[in-house]
């Protein structure tokens, strides 16, 4: 029986468990639910061994890890998950608002209604949607400033778990974002790099486990791009109310795609916090 296919038995007193897979006996370990002073074997005819003993379950401390550098990513993870929340919500108001702008277009193209109810209804509407822009910008503002901390304070916690030889430190996962055209590629090998870290900082370069959410908020991410650019330039070149309302379309699916980038990246960042406040239990 190889390895990768054993099963774990684990003992507490006169108490057993098991047969585990290894991955879901090394998801105990890093839980807690599996304690040093407990007895493990590998295989049912194996002998029960101390579980701290076992690297398998317990890697062996980096003489790199610094503990008191580490700082949890679990309150700032909620606070940008708040803002993400808040930026769906108003993504939502934005389709909501053109789609009426569409409407009351077509109702005027029709003649169904009248000078003064559709002035009102117009204007009404454009204040609507300069309020949720308005927000919007202060929303997104306020969570990329997050973001970046986020990131920076990440990026940093690799360090402090024992993570070495990265290719991207605190300012580099952060500074890429500002560089014209390469923010749309160099900043995710930097995610790559503290998502392998956060997972195992002693072998990161070696860390097969992927979050495959990852390359899902970055194509969500280059999408929401192209879909923004896009949507700006045939706004500035609509000129009729007919060019006008087939923009709707349009600004519907970029403010979809934008949706499942925040809703993608609700869960990455929580993984990420989790996934090093895992990894700090197992090493300290």
């Amino acid at each position: 029986m190889t390895a990768v296919h054993a099963q774990w038995y684990f003992m507490r007193g006169a108490q057993q468990a098991g047969p585990f897979d290894e991955a879901y006996a090394r998801q105990l370990a890093e839980a807690g639910h599996v304690l040093p002073t407990d007895k493990a074997r590998r295989g049912h005819f194996q002998a029960w061994e101390a579980a701290g003993g076992l690297p398998a379950l317990f890697p062996p401390r980096s003489p790199a890890a610094e503990p008191g550098k580490y700082r949890s990513l679990s309150g700032l993870a909620s606070a940008i998950r708040f803002l993400l929340y808040v930026g769906i919500v108003l993504a939502g108001a934005s389709i909501l608002a053109n789609m009426l702008h569409h409407n009351l277009a077509a109702d005027e193209k029709a003649g169904l209604l009248a000078d003064n109810a559709l002035r009102d209804s117009s204007r009404l509407n454009i204040e609507r949607q300069l309020v949720v822009g308005a927000l919007r910008g202060l929303i997104q503002l306020a969570t990329a400033i997050l973001f970046f901390v986020f990131l920076y304070r990440a990026s940093k916690n690799c360090q402090a778990l024992g993570a070495r030889d990265m290719h991207f430190g605190p300012l580099g996962a952060v500074l890429w974002y500002f560089v014209p055209f390469a923010h749309l590629f160099v900043p995710c090998h930097a995610l790559i790099e503290i998502t392998a870290a956060s997972s195992n900082p002693d072998d990161w370069q070696h860390e097969e486990e992927q979050d495959a959410l990852l390359p899902v908020w970055w194509i969500f991410y280059v999408a929401s791009w192209g879909a923004a650019l896009y949507s700006a330039a045939r706004f500035r070149a609509a000129k009729t109310p007919d060019e006008f309302m087939a923009l709707t379309p349009t600004l519907t699916i970029a403010n979809l795609v934008y949706i499942a980038w925040l809703a993608a990246g609700v869960i990455l960042v929580k993984r990420i916090a989790a996934c090093q406040d895992a990894s700090r239990r197992r090493l300290f």
